[in-house]
């Protein structure tokens, strides 16, 4: 460590220490003079405050994750200038002046943000362990469990002497800048911390949510404790469930072994079922989220500010691809709620993967139409970041006003965009999506995407017509999962009711969409985006200058295109399936027109219910029921007689039968996915493998159609890759999802040095068969595809055994874990509906494979015995519900299949041809992971102490 760092360091901790014993911090301008209040205020409207980790140091003579402490020189929360950002919303990275840092010696690590209606407004933060509770010994070494004198480390819940600990609020002044304790859940907070925070305006009442007790605490403006609400018990009471009560015997103790930092199961938190994160306020009640079944509640707020008796469940949100809570609740003007997810702590003791990536979400529902009541999805979800699913979301967001086409602060403007905190928000792994970010700024971006709010997927998917904001701006830090917090931004809309209209125009995608809310104007609904979706059998209602095309949007196989424009399974209710697979074949039961059965492993397919209670009917043996509410036919078919024998899909009232031009299509086989007619009138594959395109009317500028990948277009703009064939998914090389590794293995996110990814997993993690991060006693969603073995069972998130935690022991067998299938495979063989590899030509209509001592049947439909010494009469597949496109043969509909009634097996195991070379694999980048050493870089603006 150099002299100017030790010195810096030195400053940096006595004035900590000064600020400790007079219980306020500082305004500091760079890293020494003392200043003035802030001009302007802390958080002029058009500026945002963010909370971070604050980064880690390495101890000199150290070289692994024991010696990384917290930065001591680190900033927690940082106000940023966002009123001029230097353009339009084109994917750039933006640098915007930082007003005001504040250090981790003031407030420790925070999370949830929230801002009073103060004038200038005042910002609040909460203490939180979401970054993770490392301890230490009594002499300062790290910890991997608890132990006799343990404590917490330094710079972890702020300065002791302040009253900083696991229950503080710190208060940051909007005029001085001053940072103090507001309020605190301490003592009966020993470390979980806490969640989300919320401020309603109207009764001056700031909201805390405590994760240890699952209290919601109450705080008048001085501080004081006005009163706590218990949804575990009064929330479920009101709402008919049995309470739920806080147990004191599960508070943790950083001094028992059985505490571990590695181990967020140890973290003393309190049971699911009350644990709440999310707080948001809307009207007179306050909204909150329960992490059970991630489910957002309210409660009437008070004249006091006090919570009242009459909680009730507003929506429980389906869950995603990993364990994750609602982290923020916002509304708009309108009254439409957007929530955030955070994934669930990891606790690397590296202080590097600190969430699962992927997994956070951005979702946004509307009320429901009168006369009914709750929440409909209001066309569903944003697009976070670049990589993976474009779910990248790190828990925060907000709203703020919208910039000009010239990037620059409108002040006329008034809840136009939406901030959200995320990961790798600028990395992408399609190497020419990569390529075109990397001329716009670095791409390893930890901080902010700033969108239009009414750009939902499928548009701005990938979120080209965005901002991005780096939270340090230091780049570089592949092994950072999970180091984003809170985002909070006041609003100031000019007049009086706060109803606002829509005067201006996002471009995205190619497309125009309502922007701008005016203040002060009556309040009007915005005028419909130029793309997209119409309501079911109603027409367009198309602004001037678009017109009403017909088009497609790519759905999964088995759902449709709701009104809302997502896909959604025609399920009366989410399926509880206990895999993706058994998933995949209730939706396609639904589309079928069956009742969803309760039980796949009982379920008898001779005995069939259709959706509206009657008995499926028996046609030339495929069981047949009436067309389902919302069904409709995939893109390039149209509706036909009655099991009519070229059809796709039949219905007891109907078939799906390719018109003139499908047949056109059918003729040329692609093994890239299902072909069909774009809107140029030529044959391509639009839609990845695994979904079809499933019609919509869209509303498109004058002159263009609408394509399947969500865009208007020209009909001849066609974007081909350089081999002539359609993109999927704006990628040309297809051929590299298909390519196997030189160890057989197929590509983890186009790369096969798998040895080097097994480096990127969190410290107490292991990698999966699949190259992917699995922790060591659980699963993290479908996509990861770990599962439990033997008798054990997921609970929570965790694979527990037979009378473990509220796992009880079964009274039946448990049900078989279905082995992992490879995500690809070879060169000429083809993968069955089961998920087999099998050679090309050896699958059977009901989806058998036919190899070793088995040979498909004279008309193709099933396997037989190759000869007569092996018996039997073949194997069974799952039973086919429809004849499928028979003609030409070599053309298959999408698999529409139901478990096998019964399996008879070979006798002898089956034999696959073996897998071809290898192709050559390029590999990108070295994966090589080194313990992260932050070192704090000259921060711009005003340092608060």
């Amino acid at each position: 460590m150099n002299a100017l760092l030790r010195r810096h360091i030195g400053f940096s901790r006595i004035v900590a220490r000064l600020a400790a014993i007079f219980g306020v911090c500082l305004l500091a301008v760079g890293e020494g003079a003392f200043a003035q209040p802030l001009a302007e205020g802390l958080l002029p409207v058009g500026s945002a405050a963010v909370s971070g980790f604050s980064g880690v140091a390495a101890r000199p003579g150290t070289s692994d994750a024991s010696g990384l402490f917290i930065d001591p020189a680190g900033v927690s929360i940082r106000v940023f200038d966002l009123r001029d950002l230097g353009g339009p919303a084109d994917g750039r990275l933006v640098t915007p002046p930082k007003r005001a840092s504040i250090p981790v010696g003031a407030v420790g690590q925070v999370f949830g943000l929230a801002i009073d209606a103060a004038s200038p407004p005042n910002l609040y933060a909460a203490a939180t362990s979401f970054f993770g509770l490392p301890i230490v010994g009594p002499t300062g070494e790290r910890l991997h469990a608890g132990a006799p004198g343990a404590r917490f480390m330094e710079g972890l819940f702020g300065p002791a002497a302040a009253g900083g600990g696991p229950g503080a609020i710190w208060r940051v002044d909007g005029t001085s800048g001053a940072v103090s304790l507001f309020a605190s859940t301490s003592p009966d907070n020993a470390g979980p911390a806490l969640g989300g925070l919320a401020f309603d305006a109207k009764t001056k009442t700031l909201y805390a949510a405590d994760r240890e007790t699952g209290f919601i605490h109450a705080f008048d403006p001085s501080g004081h404790e006005i009163g706590r609400f218990d949804h575990g018990v009064g929330g479920r009471t009101a709402a008919g469930l049995a309470p739920v009560a806080f147990d004191p015997a599960g508070r943790m103790d950083v001094a028992s072994p059985a505490f571990s930092p590695d181990q967020p199961a140890t973290w003393g938190t309190t049971r699911r079922e009350r644990l709440i994160f999310g707080l948001g306020v809307d009207g007179d009640r306050l909204y909150y989220a329960v992490a059970d079944g991630l489910q957002v509640w309210s409660v009437a707020i008070g004249a006091n500010g006090a919570l009242g008796a009459d909680a009730r469940l507003e929506l429980a949100v389906p869950p995603g691809d990993g364990p994750t809570e609602i982290s923020k609740i916002v509304f708009d003007a309108r009254g439409t709620m957007i929530l955030a997810e955070r994934p669930a702590p990891i606790g690397a003791f590296d202080f590097g993967w600190m969430a699962q990536e992927g997994t956070g979400r951005v979702l946004r529902f509307a009320p429901a139409d009168p006369p009914a009541t709750g929440w409909r999805p209001a066309h569903g979800e944003y697009a976070i970041g670049f990589p993976l699913a474009f779910r990248n979301g790190n828990g925060g967001v907000a709203i703020g006003p919208t910039p000009g086409f010239d990037g620059r602060f409108d002040p006329g403007s008034c809840g136009g965009t939406l901030w959200t905190t995320g990961e790798r928000l600028r990395l992408s792994g399609d190497p020419a999506t990569a390529e075109a970010l990397k001329a716009k700024g670095p791409e390893d971006v930890d901080g902010l995407q700033g969108n239009a709010i009414a750009a939902l997927r499928p548009a701005n998917t990938p979120p080209w017509a965005s901002w991005f904001v780096d939270f340090d701006d230091r780049f570089g830090d592949p092994n950072a999962r999970g180091h984003m917090g809170d985002v909070a931004m006041p609003l100031a809309c000019a007049g009086a009711p706060m109803r606002w209209g829509w005067s201006d125009w996002w471009r995205v995608d190619g497309f125009w969409i309502g922007g701008r809310w005016g203040g002060g104007r009556p309040f009007l609904p915005p005028p419909p985006p130029t793309h997209r979706p119409c309501g079911p059998n109603e027409p367009c209602q198309c602004p001037p200058g678009t017109s009403q095309q017909h088009g497609s949007q790519c759905c999964p196989i088995g759902k449709v295109v709701g009104p809302d424009g997502a896909c959604k399974s025609l399920c009366a209710h989410d399926p509880k399936a206990p895999s993706p697979a058994a998933e995949y074949e209730i939706q396609v039961m639904c589309w079928r027109g069956w009742d969803m059965p309760s039980d796949l492993a009982t379920f008898d397919p001779d005995h069939v219910t259709c959706w509206d209670g009657s008995k499926a009917v028996e046609v030339q043996g495929n069981k047949l029921c009436k067309r389902p509410p919302g069904a409709t036919c995939p893109a390039g078919f149209e509706f036909g007689p009655a099991n009519a024998p070229e059809a796709l899909l039949n219905w007891l009232d109907a078939s799906c039968v390719p018109t003139a031009a499908e047949k056109v299509c059918l003729q040329t086989p692609s093994d890239d996915g299902f072909p069909t007619v774009g809107p140029d009138g030529k044959c391509g594959v639009f839609c990845p493998q695994g979904s079809i395109p499933m019609p919509v009317e869209v509303c498109c500028p004058i002159g263009t159609v609408a394509w399947p990948d969500g865009s208007c277009r020209p009909p001849k703009d066609r974007a081909l890759c350089p081999d002539g064939k359609p993109m999927i998914d704006g990628k040309c090389d297809r051929d590299r999802q298909f390519r196997d590794c030189p160890d057989g293995k197929p590509p983890v996110n186009g790369r096969c040095d798998r040895d080097d990814l097994r480096k990127d997993c969190p410290s107490n993690w292991v990698k999966g068969p699949n190259g992917l991060c699995c922790p060591p006693q659980g699963i993290v969603g479908a996509k990861v595809e770990c599962f439990c073995t033997g008798d054990r069972r997921l609970v929570d998130g965790v694979c527990v055994g037979p009378g473990e935690g509220s796992y009880l022991i079964p009274k039946t067998p448990p049900a078989v874990v279905v082995p992992m299938l490879p995500r690809v495979c070879p060169k000429g063989q083809v993968k069955t509906k089961s998920g087999e590899c099998c050679p090309r030509g050896a699958v059977a209509a009901t989806g058998a494979c036919c190899v070793g001592d088995l040979k498909l049947s004279r008309n193709g439909r099933t396997c037989v015995p190759r000869h007569p010494s092996a018996g039997g009469q073949g194997v069974v597949g799952p039973a086919i519900v429809g004849p499928g496109i028979v003609k030409p043969p070599h053309v298959v509909g999408p698999p529409i299949v139901h478990p096998p009634k019964k399996v008879i097996r070979p006798k002898r195991p089956i034999r696959v041809e073996p897998a071809p070379p290898p192709r050559k694999v390029i590999i990108h980048r070295d994966r090589k992971v080194t313990p992260i050493i932050r070192r704090r870089p000259p921060d711009q603006g005003q340092t608060i102490r």
